[in-house]
């Protein structure tokens, strides 16, 4: 809850940077800024209903990273007419159905 509340308050506390090399943000910047703690019910539901959602965030740029990683491999051969469509999807129709993870 913390972390999304300075990230809106991300632009004003950047604009508190001071320094003509290399501007900082010091604690006292920070401690200036008041913060809002909900109930710890209110932190319970919070959670239950993100917590879903940052997994499946997760989930879906896992299954990203590996589809992409699928298709820079498959992508050469095709083009060099090593293998054909209904080939690749034959056998990935058969890893699938096998309910192995397929490899390079």
């Amino acid at each position: 809850m913390i972390l999304h509340h300075l990230r809106l308050l991300q632009d004003y506390i950047l604009s508190q940077a001071t320094g003509s090399a290399q501007p900082h943000v010091y604690p006292s910047d920070i401690k200036i800024l008041n913060y809002v703690i909900p109930l710890n019910h209110l932190i319970e539901q919070f959670g239950k209903i993100v917590l879903p959602m940052n997994d499946k965030i997760s989930n879906n740029l896992k299954e990203n990273q590996e589809l992409s990683t699928l298709r820079d491999w498959l992508l050469p051969m095709l083009m060099n007419g090593q293998v054909t469509v209904g080939a690749v999807e034959e056998q990935l129709g058969m890893v699938a159905e096998s309910g192995e993870e397929y490899k390079k």
